[in-house]
């Protein structure tokens, strides 16, 4: 059968994956399933993304870019960010949030949506096998 999911994540490292006694630093891999959009949202952590396969149109504050296989991407504390996937691959990505100064309620704070999550084309969809 065909899923609807949009994004797959998984936890990696740090406190919350039970991985790493570490409260600095959350780790985890997101997918992007084909053509779909990780709507705009902001959160007070610092974070980098590297992308690890796939293309993105990237949306970091003010400034849109393309994103590929090598690229990392900084985002600042509070600072909007998006993503859509342009390929008709999964976009696979790992991100890392820490605690910056070793102030932890920025890790243990949630995202905030920043849009209305956008009609996703039928496409945007991971296949399982």
């Amino acid at each position: 059968g065909i899923g609807r999911r949009l994004t797959s994540r998984q936890l990696l490292g740090g406190q919350r994956a039970g991985v790493l006694p570490q409260e600095d630093i959350l780790m985890g891999m997101l997918e992007l399933a084909p053509r779909a959009t990780y709507s705009a949202h902001s959160h007070p952590s610092p974070e980098i993304y590297y992308v690890m396969s796939g293309t993105a149109r990237w949306t970091v504050g003010a400034e849109t870019f393309t994103a590929q296989a090598g690229t990392a991407i900084y985002h600042p504390p509070n600072t909007l960010h998006r993503m859509v996937n342009t390929g008709n691959d999964v976009l696979r990505t790992v991100y890392i949030w820490w605690a910056p100064g070793g102030n932890r309620d920025v890790i243990r704070a949630s995202s905030t949506l920043l849009e209305a999550v956008p009609k996703q084309p039928p496409e945007a969809i991971f296949k399982e096998p």
